[in-house]
């Protein structure tokens, strides 16, 4: 696939890790992955600062899923995985990181 889009899927997957390893093997060289997701840390910190209510943190939080990461955590698993970073942001606690898969003599 030239292009992937992910959105917040593997919050809501069991096997997170196997699903992005398959997800990986799918995009063609010089292709994109697109992969949002829930920032544990941004959320910690809008309780912290009383940003956001309980129940939105309850509505975000416990919405069926299975796991919720950080998007430092997300860039070393995109990286461990040989993808490079195109972008990279956080907003209004949710991150969403664009990468691409480089051919093998571009690494």
């Amino acid at each position: 696939c030239d292009e992937v889009f992910v959105g917040e899927t593997l919050d809501f997957i069991e096997q997170r890790a196997a699903f992005g390893d398959e997800l990986v093997k799918k995009i063609a060289y010089d292709g994109t992955i697109t992969i949002t997701g829930v920032d544990i840390f941004e959320v910690c910190r809008a309780i912290e600062i009383r940003q956001v209510d309980l129940s939105a943190i309850n509505a975000i939080l416990y919405q069926h899923r299975c796991s919720i990461s950080s998007i430092s955590s997300m860039i070393k698993w995109i990286r461990q995985h040989g993808l490079k970073i195109i972008t990279q942001r956080v907003e209004d606690l949710k991150y969403t990181i664009i990468a691409k898969r480089c051919p093998p003599n571009e690494k």
